[in-house]
């Protein structure tokens, strides 16, 4: 330690006695300091609007918590975080979104009817429907190709005659589904259309069972026109059959008669494995086709029955719907 007249020495453990005396000192400002800088406890009194406080413990500077007896810290006036409050009024709105979908489905469903469930009877009888309103004669033909292309005079020609005669019949759709739409909507409603396009289909594979042996210079044109027909039915499914019972009955009852149209199919296919009409030739096309022709009236039948019956009708089918829509 330096001072104006001499050098002053002293030892190792008077520097230290010194130097924790000046840090005592120093703290003790320290906390002076702090003390006086304490607002005072009616300066921190505030009321809420509700009038309603809150106690709050504060740790001051120099490490005392200090618990403010007097102080109240109003609740209402600590407004959270910006992004926080944007967060919540986003789950709400989604939340209320969320809701008010729920509500339309239960709505729609409760109006549909989907939301019944379906008794074994409707199901049976729109099965069965579905089975002549698809592609089963068209199915029909070509399993009887083999032996059509040795019995009639074109030969390996009549798989690719017989194919064009069925895409013919897909421009034809476009006007036929027009006319059925907007020019006659009165006199063919789609129930109409629906029962023609069964009876066409049983009238066809009694057709087939009587002119496929017919031939015209060379040419089985009455096999061709059972084929063009046949693949307009199967295409008119899709355009007329769907869309009658989307507007007029339970939604579900579509897949239904689709299972019903696959389920035809496979009947066709079974009995084509059962003639053999490559090499074992059972019977011939014409008790192939009569066969057949006993299968699709029960789908004549059944579509009669759910005419007079009111099972599956959607309850607000007449919301929107007319004859030719």
């Amino acid at each position: 330690v330096d001072s104006d007249d001499e050098d002053v020495v002293i030892t190792k453990e008077e520097h230290d006695a010194r130097r924790r005396m000046e840090r005592r000192m120093r703290r003790e400002r320290k906390r002076q300091r702090s003390s006086s800088e304490l607002p005072s406890p009616t300066s921190m009194i505030e009321m809420t609007p509700l009038g309603k406080y809150q106690r709050r413990r504060r740790r001051f500077p120099g490490g005392r918590a200090i618990d403010m007896s007097d102080s109240w810290i109003p609740s209402g006036n600590r407004r959270r975080p910006r992004a926080v409050r944007a967060n919540e009024e986003r789950v709400r709105r989604e939340r209320m979104r969320n809701e008010e979908y729920a509500r339309q489905r239960r709505e729609a469903l409760a109006a549909s009817g989907e939301s019944k469930p379906l008794s074994i009877q409707i199901v049976a009888l729109f099965l069965i429907m579905g089975m002549g309103s698809g592609w089963v004669m068209n199915s029909a033909l070509f399993i009887q190709l083999p032996w059509f292309q040795r019995s009639q005079p074109e030969g390996l020609k009549f798989a690719s005659r017989l194919t064009i005669a069925g895409i013919l019949a897909l421009p034809t759709i476009i006007p036929l589904y027009s006319m059925i739409r907007g020019v006659a909507p009165l006199l063919l409603p789609h129930r109409r259309v629906v029962s023609g396009l069964l009876i066409l289909e049983l009238a066809l594979a009694l057709a087939a069972a009587v002119v496929w042996p017919v031939t015209i210079g060379g040419l089985s044109i009455c096999t061709y026109a059972v084929g063009f027909f046949a693949s307009a039915v199967g295409h008119l499914q899709t355009v007329v059959v769907l869309p009658w019972l989307a507007k007029e009955y339970n939604p579900r009852l579509i897949s239904v008669v689709m299972t019903g149209s696959n389920l035809g199919n496979l009947i066709t296919a079974l009995l084509g494995l059962v003639q053999g009409p490559g090499d074992e030739r059972r019977f011939n096309p014409t008790g192939f086709f009569l066969i057949i022709a006993v299968v699709l009236v029960f789908p004549v039948l059944a579509f009669r029955r759910i005419k007079r019956s009111s099972s599956g009708i959607r309850p607000d089918r007449n919301v929107g719907w007319r004859a030719g829509e």
